[in-house]
Formats: C-alpha cells, structure tokens, sequence
C-alpha cells in the first residue's frame, strides 16, 4: 500500500517508515497536517492509507481528516492517539475515520490495524457493488409491467372479442415469465452462478422480435408506428440471451417514451451487418424529443437520465451488457427530432461457435427486408 505516515516527531516517523517498508509498504512522511494536507492535494497518485496523530504541532489530526474528507473523501484514515476520549472517538467517527490506535503501540498492533481497515473498506466495496447490481437488476422488472399494463388496457378495449382477448392475455402471461425469470436473478445476485455469464448461440433476429412483441399493446395505447428493417440470413452473437434482451428492452422502452407528446411516433429498428462480416449493428431510431449534444456524451453512465421520474439505471444496464459482449455503443440524437442508439456486436463465427474480428465475408449480401405496422387504439383495435 502507499501510505502517508503524519506525526510531529521525527523519531516516531523514523521509526515507523523502517517498519511499514520492511512489510512492503511504500511510505511518504509529513511532519504536520499541512504538510500533509499538501500532499495529498498535489499527489496524482492518492494515497491508499494515511495514518497520523491526533496531537500535532499546528492544527489538529482531526482537522486533517476534516480536510482529508472534503478533498479525498476515500482514502482511509488511522487516527494515533495517547489519549482516548469519548468525544475524540465519536467526533473522529462522524468526520469517516476508519480505525484508531492507541500510544504507544508496536509494530504487530499497527499491522492488524492497517489489515482490518484494509479488509472492512473491501467488504464495503462489494457491498456497494452488489447493491449496484441489486438496483439494476430490479429496475429490469419495468419492462414487463409496461408490457402486462398496456395489453391489460387493450384486452379491456376489445369488448370481448375471444380472439383478442387470447391474444393480449397470452402476452400478459410471457410478461408475467419474464418477472419470474428476472426474480430468480434478484435470488442469484452475489452468488458464483449469478456472475457467471450464460453465453450461448444467439439469434439476434428473433431476440429482437420477442422483444418487440413484449411492447405491442404499450405501442398500440400510444399509436407508434414500428417499421423493421432486417437481413434476411441469421445473424448470430455468442452471449447471454437474458443479458441482451435487457440491453434491447430498455432501448425500445426509451425509444417509445420519448415519444410520448410527438406528433409524428415512428420507431425504426434496422439489423445489419458490416461488409467484413465482423459485426452486427442494431439501430434503435424514434422521433421523439432527442437529446443535446452535452447529454449525449454522458448518456449511459449510470444516474443520467431526462425522464421525470427516471434512475438511469436502464442505460447503465445496456452499457455494462454491451461491453460484457465486447461490444460497443453509438449515439446520434438532435434536441426536439429524436435518437439513434446503434448496439455494435461481434459476430459469431458460424463453422466455430466464435466470435471472430475482421472475417471476410464471402458472397453477396442478402437484401434486408422492410416491414412496417402501424399500431393504433380502437375499437377491436
């Protein structure tokens, strides 16, 4: 670790660089809080542990870690004291301070305290990353709710027609799989099964439709004409089928909402793949408001959001996917015209079960097919 060791004694510094560096420790001194201050300031490589004495000449070790937290407000802090108050504990415990030991000490105790601030600030870090994970995976059962709400409105809408009511009731029922399914992934988080990406062959095309199925009734409520532009050969990707139809949901579910007050809804899904055969390209295209050029660049990181009552956790989702799949996203928006989000995956290799880059492609490319549905609300709809 790199540690900055602070204390107004140069005996005691001494003493404990030798110490720290024999256990490997890379170790910078300071002989008072500002000295310190500075260093930690002007370090561009911080400092993973600092561990200084209350009682410094100057302003206080407390203060240090005042200012320590308002500048660097990870780097874990070992306070050194010979006197133990109640209140320095608790006041050093709501400035963040992370463990204390008491003068004079030697070095085996200050090692087991360096271990056990080292050790806690891991559990934190998983926790944190499990709870990421937590929040992400839950945002994923909006999807299928949307889906249950808006074919529940249309199956009222259709005055019982039995063929209708089949059709929107079915829908409702895949929905409902698909809560199941995310449920058991909500189980899972944390454990080995649950990092482990289940890769397997993926038919890109047909993921894409099942998607497109599961928001039929929200885009008919909201009479969004959907236009399908797709090769007609089987495009494939090597990946995790659950992973990849969140990566698409959520960028329809975007699409179709951000339509919500245009007069003209169309969204355009095109599916095609590049001229060396290497990569598939999944553009995602509405007419809705569109983004500005600012926003655009920080897009999918995660808490970014426009919507009213959004998280961003959607978009984090898709770019966390994505990358796991070795791909990459693009995006083209213009305020008030509307959004292209283009999904690039590497294609599988279809003698190899691989993915491949730069593969040449063989043959002529086969003409994509257009399909165009207009849904609307009615009657019988």
């Amino acid at each position: 670790m790199k540690i900055l060791v602070v204390d107004d004694e140069n005996m005691q510094l001494k003493s404990m660089r030798i110490g720290l560096r024999t256990e490997g420790h890379s170790v910078v001194t300071a002989l008072s809080a500002e000295e310190a201050i500075e260093l930690v300031k002007a370090d561009s490589e911080p400092f993973d542990l600092i561990i200084t004495d209350y009682l410094l000449t100057g302003i206080s070790g407390l203060d240090l870690l005042k200012t320590v937290r308002a500048e660097k407000q990870f780097i874990p802090v070992i306070m050194m004291t010979a006197y133990g108050r109640k209140e320095l504990v608790i006041e050093a415990m709501q400035n963040q301070c992370n463990g204390f030991i008491e003068k004079p000490f030697s070095l085996e105790w200050l090692l087991l305290e360096i271990a056990r601030v080292k050790n806690h600030g891991i559990q934190n870090a998983n926790y944190h990353a499990l709870n990421n994970r937590f929040a992400q995976t839950v945002h994923q059962i909006n999807n299928p709710l949307l889906a249950i709400q808006g074919n529940a409105q249309l199956a009222l809408l259709s005055h019982y027609d039995p063929v209708t009511m089949k059709h929107r009731m079915e829908a409702i029922v895949a929905a409902t799989d698909k809560i199941m399914e995310i449920n058991k992934k909500i189980l899972n988080l944390g454990t080995a099964r649950e990092m482990n990406i289940n890769k397997e062959k993926v038919n890109i095309k047909w993921l894409l439709e099942d998607c497109l199925n599961m928001f039929e009734g929200l885009m008919a409520i909201k009479e969004i004409c959907l236009e399908k532009v797709m090769e007609e050969s089987q495009l494939h990707v090597s990946g995790d089928r659950f992973g990849l139809q969140q990566v698409f949901r959520n960028l329809i579910l975007n699409a179709i909402e951000a339509m919500d007050g245009s007069g003209h809804k169309l969204l355009r899904v095109t599916v095609e793949m590049d001229k060396t055969a290497s990569w598939i390209s999944v553009h995602i295209a509405d007419t809705g408001c569109g983004v500005s050029d600012a926003y655009g660049k920080v897009f999918f990181n995660s808490g970014q959001t426009t919507k009213e009552n959004g998280s961003g956790m959607g978009l984090r989702v898709v770019k966390d996917v994505v990358e796991q799949h070795e791909g990459h996203l693009q995006i083209s928006s213009r305020e008030g015209h509307g959004t292209i989000i283009t999904v690039n995956l590497p294609v599988m290799d279809r003698k190899r079960n691989e993915i491949v880059f730069g593969a040449v492609a063989s043959g002529s490319e086969p003409a994509p097919t257009k399909t165009t549905e207009h849904y609307t609300r009615g009657e019988g709809e």
